[in-house]
Parts: C-alpha cells; sequence; structure tokens
C-alpha cells in the first residue's frame, strides 16, 4: 500500500501545464485570498486533491508527517505545502458508534447525562465531543482516540524507518537524513498518544501560566 501511495503521488505531480488555466484567469483577490485553492490553477488543484487523498488513505502517521511538512516549504516545495495546510484542520472523523462503544468499554454507562450524537472536532489521532457530567451538570469535552491507533503507529513507524533507511543507503549523496528528521516526528507522536500525558502537561501549563489573567486552559477530570 505504501509502495502504490508514492506511486499515485509521483504520478500526480507529472500531471503538467497542459490542464492549466491561462494564467489571465485567476483573480486578482487572489494576491489577498485566505482560500488558497480559489487561486490555483486546474493542475495544482488536482494534484493538491490527490496528495490529500492519498495520505489520508494510509492512516493517522502519515497525516501527522504531512501536518508538520506542510510547515517546512523548503523541504518539500511551496506547492506541496499550500496542499498539505488543509489537513491541518480537515482531517473526516472516525465512524460515532465505534467511537461510543469505546468511550463505554473506557468509562462504563451513566457518567453522562447528555452527549452530542457526532463530533464537534476532528483531527488526526482524536475526535471531541460535548458531553454534559451526570454527577456535577459541569460541560465536558470528551476526547476519544482512533481506534487501534498506537498499533497502527507502531507498523507505520517501522515500516517507514525501513523505507528511509534504504533511501539513505541509496542515495548517499542526499542532503539531508531523513530517518533523523522522521524519528523527531515519531517521538513526538507517541507522547501525543498518550492522553494521560497531556492531562499532566495541561496541568503544569495552567501552572506555569497562571499569571497570565486571560488565559484558560481546559482542565482535566483526574476522577474519570
Amino acid at each position: 500500500e505504501l509502495l502504490s501511495a508514492v506511486t499515485k503521488v509521483t504520478a500526480a505531480w507529472k500531471i503538467d501545464a497542459t490542464e492549466d488555466s491561462p494564467a489571465s484567469s485567476v483573480p486578482p483577490r487572489c494576491a489577498f485570498e485566505n482560500e488558497i485553492e480559489e487561486c490555483q490553477n486546474i493542475a495544482e488543484r488536482k494534484r493538491g486533491r490527490i496528495l490529500r487523498e492519498t495520505i489520508g488513505q494510509n492512516g493517522v502517521l502519515f497525516i501527522k508527517l504531512a501536518q508538520t511538512a506542510a510547515t517546512r516549504p523548503d523541504l518539500i516545495g511551496d506547492e506541496a505545502a499550500l496542499a498539505l495546510e488543509k489537513l491541518q484542520d480537515r482531517t473526516q472523523p472516525f465512524d460515532d458508534k465505534i467511537a461510543k462503544k469505546i468511550l463505554q468499554e473506557e468509562l462504563g454507562k451513566g457518567i453522562f447525562s447528555e452527549i452530542t450524537n457526532s463530533p464537534i472536532a476532528a483531527a488526526s489521532l482524536a475526535q471531541v465531543y460535548k458531553a454534559k457530567l451526570k454527577e456535577t451538570g459541569e460541560t465536558v469535552a470528551v476526547k476519544i482516540r482512533r481506534p487501534n491507533l498506537v498499533d497502527q503507529v507502531a507498523l507505520d513507524s517501522y515500516l517507514c524507518r525501513l523505507v528511509l533507511r534504504t533511501y539513505t543507503r541509496i542515495f548517499a549523496t542526499a542532503e539531508r537524513d531523513y530517518e533523523i528528521l522522521f524519528k523527531e516526528v515519531g517521538s513526538g507522536l507517541l507522547e501525543e498518544l498518550d492522553f494521560t500525558q497531556e492531562a499532566v502537561n495541561a496541568k503544569d501549563f495552567t501552572e506555569a501560566h497562571k499569571h497570565i489573567r486571560f488565559l484558560r486552559v481546559p482542565q482535566p477530570f483526574d476522577k474519570y
């Protein structure tokens, strides 16, 4: 599947100017347009869509790597970086029935008096539901990790390291050691998968910035 994805993206990036719109057709407002896609020609839009869809189909690790890569146009080029920016906030949620099943297995029944049917936010690692605690009536955010995520990330990480190690050996003159870059992203991702550690970090952050009156940090409920 990884080889198929690489082949698909490589083929997409060979889409040339034969599908491009004339430069004169680009609206003048594009110099100030926030919606980048509105200012791209047909070939650029197609390449960007194929790139995002292919990455999205290959799991959370690749989405996370792409999100990181989107901040580095110096490494992947401006066009690819702009295309990947949309992965930052347009991740598809997973099935609500699966999410509610995970929630029930982890916390049991009867904790919430109400909870939204669909997530109010979805990201590459988890999605969030708005709920109300039955015991206190407090409104809370319930963050549910995507199913089988740890095992998937572990397997994908191994495969990526293997591919990058092979690439580095074949292209010994490569200017950058991509395996090292990947290790940095991978280690950060494993930390993000630990929601218990995230709760600790939230408390530490709150304590360190308590002097900033306008700053509010969501506080975890240790009881659950």
